[in-house]
Formats: structure tokens, C-alpha cells, sequence
């Protein structure tokens, strides 16, 4: 964390935070226009709430399909991932006997919200078991696929998994949405995808009529998590769907100018690109010389056996590095670390170096 927001917030300058991201957020959007908007919200809030709030997301899903290379009827503003799972269960009732199957290792918030959902309509919840770490890529489509049945209406999968940081390619994902039946609906959690040097491109099976969502955030690569906007892109009729439920104004004006202005900021985002490659390299290295065990990440964080996670955890703590101890995902050997600075993660290293032996 910088050492000036450390301040601020009245927060030891020498605590690093490796539970969340490391490399800021899009100057661009944040400091370059905020001040205009907040001007024009202050001359005129009603007018800069309505008229241009409404001018501001037709101007961003402009912005947001050509970015996707789609078109700007398939895609719908939502504050995040967990909220779009809110108006897509809104929006595909389920009734009693219904299934939804995921994994039994996904993001707390959605495996909370899907659950909601299908308790409130006596649906039934799958949690497929996920032999965990994976040997091979195919393993985790063989076991996934045992949960499916005739009354599973949907799928929900994250790639990359947030906690695991796995992933698969374009190839095995559309491999994967083949061999679902037609009638039941996808959805992706896409929140960590710009991290890849090239994420899967699931528009082409959207386009021939699949039932696929995609969800995505500004929060994780561009680092704009306080301004709450994020985004679902999927078939227009679904997408019009996904429109009638959710809330007027659910993304507010300065979040969809902050996002348009972040999208033109490639330097920013290419340089947190290689900044975290080089940083799970180094990482990686540092395990293998430790004799740790870890999980390939294709996201801004790795997951590393300690052995004790909850020991390490409050260990790393003393010396003022906060990680993510795993065992409310049933890793309890496991940590997760976020990618850091070189200075950092050569931090982090050290401790592990002292903590796990």
C-alpha cells in the first residue's frame, strides 16, 4: 500500500497488504476527472443524476463494446460480480427441483448469493467437489461434470478461480460450454481475466446462441474497487432481460466516466500486466527454493502450502504481512498471497523462509 494512503488512513507505513491489489489504481480516470464531475454534480445534481447519468452509460457501453468487440446492446453495468448474480437469478427464476451447479472452491460473495437464491426457491445448490490442487486440466472438467444432471438449469465457474488463480484456455472453456446442454445458462466470473496475456474470447459462442454470461470488473486491474462498476456482456435478449431487474442507476455517473477513461489507459494496465508476471515469477522461484509447494496462478495472487495455514497467517501478521489464510475453502494448508512490489515479495519470502519449516 502506498505509504501516503497508509497515512492517511492511520495505518502502520511498515503493514504490507498482500490480500488485495499492489499496484494502485488508473491515475487517468481517478485523478483527471474527478474533480470535473464533481463540479458538475454540485452546479446541477439532479440534472447531472438523470439526463447526463443516462448520457454517461450510453457513452460507456459505446466505450465498453468496442473494447469487448461487441455490440453495446450486450452488455449491462453492474457494481460487481456478486450483484449480477442478483439480477441474473432475478431474471431466470428458478423453481423447486431446479439445479445450479458450480465448484466447492468459488468467491465467498457469489457462493453466498447462489445459495440465497435457491434456498428461497427450494432449489437445490451443488457444490461439486474439486479434488484439489488439480494434476491436470482435464481432471477438473471430468469431476465438475459428475454434478450435472437433467434439472441443472445453471452453471456457475470463475476463471480465473479466485482463490485457486486457475484457469483454462479459450479451447478447453469452449470445449467445456459445448458439452453443456443447450437450455442451461453459463455464467463466468471473468473479475481477474485482464491479468492473462490473452484472456479466452467467449463472444464467438455467445454470437452462435449459447447461453453464456460474462462477468467483469473495474475493481481488480484497474484498481477503481471504490467506485463500485463492473459489468456483465452476454446475447442481447438475455442482456435485455438483465435490464428490466436491475436498479436505475446502479452504476453510478462518475464510476461509468472513471471506467471509460480507465479503458484508454493501456500503459497503465500493460504495465500491471508485466509487473505481475514478473512478480509470479519471482515468487514461483522463491518457492521452489523454499520447497514449497504451489498452484500456477493467472491472476494477482498464488496460493502456497504452509502446512499450517492459520499459524502462518497470524506469524506473517507480527511482522506486519497480511495475507489470506484458505480455510473457509477448506485449504487450511494453504495461503494466498497477492502479488507485490520486488521489494515485497522479497519480504514475504523471507518471513516464509523463517515461519514454515
Amino acid at each position: 500500500m502506498n505509504n501516503n494512503l497508509s497515512a492517511q488512513f492511520l495505518l502502520n507505513p511498515n503493514i504490507i497488504f498482500l490480500n488485495a491489489g499492489s499496484f494502485g489504481a488508473c491515475v487517468k480516470p481517478v485523478f483527471e476527472n474527478y474533480q470535473q464531475f464533481q463540479l458538475e454534480l454540485e452546479q446541477e445534481p439532479v440534472q447531472f443524476i438523470t439526463v447526463k447519468g443516462l448520457e454517461y452509460l450510453k457513452q460507456s457501453r459505446e466505450a465498453l463494446s468496442k473494447y469487448i468487440n461487441c455490440n453495446a446492446d450486450d452488455i449491462v453495468y453492474v457494481t460487481n460480480p456478486s450483484y449480477a448474480v442478483n439480477i441474473i437469478a432475478k431474471s431466470f427464476p428458478l423453481k423447486a427441483g431446479d439445479e445450479i451447479l458450480t465448484t466447492d472452491i468459488e468467491y465467498g460473495a457469489c457462493d453466498r448469493t447462489w445459495n440465497y437464491y435457491c434456498k428461497k426457491a427450494g432449489a437445490k445448490y451443488i457444490r461439486q467437489k474439486i479434488n484439489f490442487p488439480l494434476t491436470t486440466k482435464e481432471e477438473f472438467v471430468e469431476q465438475f461434470f459428475k454434478g450435472l444432471s437433467a434439472k441443472t438449469k445453471m452453471v456457475f465457474v470463475a476463471s480465473p478461480n479466485n482463490p485457486t488463480g486457475t484457469t483454462n484456455t479459450e479451447e478447453e472453456l469452449t470445449a467445456f460450454i459445448r458439452a453443456v446442454p443447450d437450455h442451461v445458462i453459463v455464467v463466468f466470473d471473468e473479475a481477474y481475466a485482464e491479468y492473462q496475456v490473452k484472456a479466452p474470447d467467449l463472444l464467438p459462442l455467445i454470437r452462435e446462441g449459447r447461453k453464456v454470461i460474462c462477468l467483469r470488473t473495474f475493481s481488480k486491474i484497474y484498481g477503481l474497487a471504490s467506485l463500485r462498476v463492473g459489468y456483465g456482456y452476454a446475447a442481447p435478449d438475455c442482456i435485455a432481460l438483465l435490464n428490466r431487474v436491475r436498479q436505475p442507476f446502479n452504476v453510478n455517473a462518475i464510476g461509468q466516466a472513471a471506467a471509460v477513461a480507465a479503458l484508454d489507459d493501456d500503459a497503465f494496465m500493460n504495465q500491471c500486466v508485466r509487473d505481475n508476471l514478473l512478480g509470479l515469477k519471482q515468487l514461483e522461484d522463491g518457492f521452489k527454493a523454499l520447497g514449497l509447494e504451489f498452484v500456477p496462478s493467472a491472476a494477482n495472487f498464488i496460493l502456497v502450502k504452509v502446512g499450517q495455514g492459520a499459524a502462518v497467517f497470524s506469524a506473517l501478521q507480527t511482522k506486519g504481512l497480511i495475507v489470506r489464510p484458505l480455510a473457509p475453502y477448506k485449504l487450511p494448508e494453504w495461503i494466498r498471497i497477492t502479488v507485490g512490489t520486488k521489494e515485497q515479495n522479497e519480504k514475504i519470502l523471507q518471513a516464509l523462509k523463517e515461519e514454515v519449516k
